[in-house]
């Protein structure tokens, strides 16, 4: 199990870093939702494919397919939540997409990258296959659990590494120390403040404005804080 879950990318072998499997994970949905759900061979097997109106080969082909019967009912609305599955997969795989790519300019570890990615691969299978199958309302809802359990958005907020805030820190580091080593030497006087307004705690009374360090009329009236 422990040899899997490393093969995988769930879990990083002894001193080493985890795979990242994204490309992989992008690649298996692509084909499952635009190749491996669509109808179009069962339809050609059946008879009512039509590739000049393709959109109307169940609604119109299908059914005159029925009222000929080609091919029973039942075959025909189990196709038609087939079809209905496959545009769902269709209209999620760009949200997984986008998942996938931002887990990985955050910097987010590739057994977590790697997780979402099973995970989320798993629930489009279950949830394409219940849709095609269940046709009870009761026994619709497992679909239901399947369809939420797929939304990449709904995944744990991921915490950025420490690599990634050490990434962000450094810059501040450097760009303070650079201006500690070259000290301005601009000069601000006679700076006026006009129409100043605002509240008290309280708990200085009176309330008062210092200005320590400040040369020249501010344009109200203030103290240093050591007096």
């Amino acid at each position: 199990m422990s040899a899997l879950l490393t093969t995988i990318g769930l879990r990083a072998a002894p001193g080493q870093t985890a795979a990242n499997h994204a490309s992989g994970f992008l690649i298996a949905n692509w084909v499952w939702a635009f190749c491996l759900m669509s109808n179009r061979g069962a339809k050609i097997r059946l008879g009512i494919d039509n590739n000049v109106c393709p959109r109307e080969d169940l609604t119109t082909y299908g059914e005159a397919a029925v009222q000929a019967r080609k091919i029973s009912r039942d075959t025909l609305n189990k196709l038609k939540r087939r079809e209905a599955a496959h545009a769902n997969a269709q209209e999620g795989y760009p949200l997984f997409v986008a998942a996938i790519l931002i887990s990985l300019f955050a910097g987010v570890p590739n057994e977590t990258i790697n997780t979402i990615g099973v995970w989320y691969s798993i629930s489009r299978v279950v949830y394409s296959i219940l849709y095609a199958n269940i046709t009870t309302k009761p026994a619709s809802f497992l679909r239901s659990v399947a369809w939420w359990s797929a939304r990449p958005e709904l995944r744990p907020r991921l915490a950025p590494t420490s690599a990634s805030v050490v990434s962000t820190i450094s810059p501040l580091r450097t760009f303070t120390t650079t201006c500690a080593e070259y000290p301005s030497a601009v000069n601000f006087t006679n700076i006026k403040f006009e129409n100043i307004h605002g509240t008290s705690s309280g708990k200085c009374t009176p309330s008062v404005i210092t200005c320590d360090g400040i040369d020249g009329d501010i344009g109200v009236e203030c103290q240093s804080s050591l007096s």
